[in-house]
């Protein structure tokens, strides 16, 4: 739990030091197409994510996958405040997975109640992409099974374990 909560923790610290737009991806993601077609995507909005409003779990609605945060107030007081809710929860030892999307959409509630939700950008399953379609522009495997034998024999994954075989070659 420590490492997929705790970056954002590290990304505000590291936005403090140097405030420009920061992206952060998933450990297990790889770019398929050029990283700049997602500085494209964000546009002028303060932060950009894939959101997935069709499900029901408060942890599942917004995406931690690829996270964007432009240098502008609201980008940066989202993030302040995502950071200080994981780690408050870090201090009591009580991470629990998907603490970090569930912190996502609690400070952005806060915030909206507050008006001062940052704007967002929502990124589409092109950029955010779990197919490994040819056109999408970050690659994401994820899910319990995504080491299996059986995943790695997934037509789809195949495209996926490739490009990242090309990465973990010595």
């Amino acid at each position: 739990a420590y490492f997929h909560a705790v970056r954002f923790v590290r990304l505000y610290q590291f936005m403090r030091r140097a405030p420009r737009e920061v992206w952060m991806l998933d450990v297990d993601a790889l770019f398929n197409r050029s990283a700049t077609d997602l500085f494209t995507l964000r546009g002028d909005a303060d932060v950009a994510f894939r959101a997935r409003p069709g499900r029901f779990e408060p942890w599942n609605q917004f995406n931690a996958s690829v996270v964007g945060i432009a240098p502008t107030a609201a980008g940066i007081t989202y993030l302040r405040l995502l950071a200080g809710d994981i780690a408050h929860f870090h201090r009591k030892n009580a991470l629990a997975w998907g603490i970090d999307q569930l912190a996502m959409l609690n400070v952005f509630r806060f915030l909206q109640e507050t008006h001062q939700a940052p704007t967002l950008a929502l990124l589409d399953d092109a950029a955010v992409d779990y197919d490994y379609r040819t056109d999408g522009v970050v690659w994401c495997n994820s899910g319990g099974a995504k080491l299996s034998a059986a995943a790695s024999e997934d037509p789809a994954r195949a495209r996926f374990y490739e490009a990242f075989n090309r990465y973990a070659q010595p």
